[in-house]
């Protein structure tokens, strides 16, 4: 009678660790399908921070050119003037900070 009771103790055993790596495989295979979601999310946004960085360069080459014509398009006189006027607006900050 004895042996029975182990036998059966046994099978009890080995019926729960069964239950327990079903229920740890199909955790993997969740884990195992988010993770290959979130390399499919992590690949678009590295290509599309590689095509904001190139929108950027773009922009960025456009403002120094801009700047540059800017400048190129001003007479002596004119950026004397506005010298003076940054000069004065600087001034009048100063004077309400102080």
């Amino acid at each position: 009678m004895p042996e029975v009771s182990k036998y059966e103790i046994l099978l009890s055993e080995l019926s729960s660790i069964e239950s327990e790596l079903l229920v740890l495989s199909n955790s993997y295979s969740e884990l195992q399908s988010k993770n290959k979601e979130l390399e499919k999310q992590i690949a678009e946004l590295h290509k599309d921070n590689a095509i904001l960085q190139i929108k950027l360069q773009g922009k960025e080459k456009a403002s120094v050119e801009l700047g540059a014509n800017f400048t190129d398009k001003l007479s002596n006189k004119e950026r004397e003037s506005l010298k003076l006027r940054l000069k004065e607006m600087v001034e009048k900050i100063d004077r309400h900070l102080g």
